[in-house]
């Protein structure tokens, strides 16, 4: 009997268990519906939203992309590579619903058209297009080369200069020594921009800032973007090479870490070398043991660099006769469009700054060994200044001006202790041209007391 009970029992819970079984298959049969109508409810959705910009096709898209985090051609890819791409463009759609226009077009036998011949967008790929150089006449680099020729060997020796080589790299610099030993405690490394003759137009702009002679003085060439003919010039330095230049000159003229702290002063596209620089601050091969105690940045290009105005208007803007004179010459073209990685050339200012101190706490006090927040940025420039003209007609300086306020109205999270100087009708290059505006920079370098 009581095996019967069990048995019955048995059969009972079996069907309940069956029943509630089928419950809940059909519960979740209607679940799987209702999921399923949501699904197409939000395909139909995003289909609805998917739009596109008349002319932009996807192959550009595809193209821009290949360059931009690969720096190749699209049939260059790997295989890896290429299904990058594809989710780099899967993920652009699902975030804003943009899609590419499709070469082909489908007609009502199946069949595919010919490639559309209406107006399209063409990626700007800057490192992959060609050259796009204009003829200079032979007496052009004539006069640059004896522009040089009296620069090196009578301008330069003249205002206490001697030149210094990097032992490894092809690196040329030009180092004068603070005038006293008390005030030789800092030295200036100082690099030129895009410019006929490199040094030579900042030559008046360096002695008015430093005629005093009381900081010690570097100045580095870069014969890449001075608009000199030479064989050397398509050799162009990199990032690397250059830090390595620049750490065997400090090593050559002797200047010690631990008493001489550098300022960095660049001008236009001298402002890259020096980011190049700060990034390998901890690197033991190049700064690790040089304190930087302030950065001089004039007119830079190195600011929101990642924002079309600066390259568009350099390399592609033709209406500006001005800018073409200089950005047409041949050696820059070519430095630029194949040595130079603008991706690596950007400066931002939150990377050098600390988090604001706060009130101590059991989860903020430091415990021996382990290192403080602040470690990372011990090293960083202790002062930042920046000079900016605002018609400048490269740098976006309104854009760049309010971006480094910004910043410094975050004094609750950075401590960014940062001067601008701003100067609302100048252009590029003018605070190279105008011995008022070297004054305000030296009372800036040289704070009286």
């Amino acid at each position: 009997a009581t095996t019967a009970t069990r048995s019955d029992c048995g059969e009972s819970s079996l069907g309940d268990s069956a029943s509630s079984l089928s419950d809940a298959s059909s519960i979740t049969q209607e679940e799987s519906d209702v999921t399923s109508s949501v699904k197409q409810s939000e395909n139909d959705q995003s289909l609805r939203n998917e739009w596109t910009i008349p002319g932009l096709r996807r192959s550009a898209i595809q193209e821009f992309m290949a360059w931009a985090f690969f720096a190749k051609d699209l049939h260059h890819l790997s295989p890896e590579e290429s299904q990058g791409v594809k989710d780099c463009i899967s993920c652009l759609c699902e975030a804003t619903g943009l899609v590419g226009e499709e070469e082909d077009t489908q007609v009502e036998d199946g069949s595919k058209c010919a490639k559309s011949k209406a107006p399209h967008y063409v990626p700007r790929r800057m490192s992959l297009e060609n050259v796009g150089a204009r003829h200079r006449p032979w007496i052009t680099y004539g006069w640059i080369s004896f522009s040089q020729f009296v620069k090196r060997r009578l301008v330069l020796p003249l205002m206490g200069f001697k030149k210094v080589t990097a032992s490894s790299v092809p690196l040329i610099a030009w180092y004068r020594p603070a005038a006293t030993e008390t005030s030789s405690s800092e030295v200036c490394l100082f690099f030129h921009g895009i410019a006929p003759a490199g040094l030579l137009l900042y030559l008046p702009m360096v002695q008015g800032i430093f005629a005093s002679q009381r900081q010690s003085v570097l100045l580095f060439e870069n014969p890449s973007i001075s608009c000199q003919f030479g064989g050397s010039n398509f050799k162009a330095l990199r990032e690397e090479e250059t830090a390595i230049g620049v750490s065997e000159i400090l090593k050559s003229v002797q200047i010690s870490p631990e008493k001489q702290p550098l300022t960095l002063m660049g001008h236009s596209f001298g402002s890259c070398p020096i980011t190049w620089i700060l990034r390998r601050r901890n690197d033991p091969r190049f700064f690790q043991k040089y304190r930087f105690e302030h950065v001089v940045l004039l007119d830079p290009v190195t600011l929101l660099l990642s924002e079309p105005t600066v390259m568009a208007k350099f390399l592609y803007d033709r209406s500006n006769s001005k800018l073409l004179l200089v950005s047409s010459e041949l050696f820059t073209e070519f430095y630029l469009r194949r040595n130079f990685a603008w991706y690596n050339s950007e400066i931002w200012l939150e990377d050098f700054c600390p988090p604001q101190k706060q009130v101590a706490s059991p989860s903020t006090i430091d415990i021996p060994g382990k290192g403080s927040d602040n470690s990372a940025h011990q090293d960083s420039p202790n002062r930042w200044t920046i000079v900016l003209s605002g018609k400048d007609e490269i740098v976006p300086s309104p854009v760049v001006h309010d971006h480094v306020l910004f910043l410094k109205q975050r004094s609750t999270e950075l401590d960014l202790k940062c001067d601008v100087l701003y100067l609302p009708n100048a252009k590029h290059g003018h605070c190279i041209a105008f011995p008022q505006i070297w004054s305000r920079i030296q009372s800036i370098l040289f704070p009286k007391s």
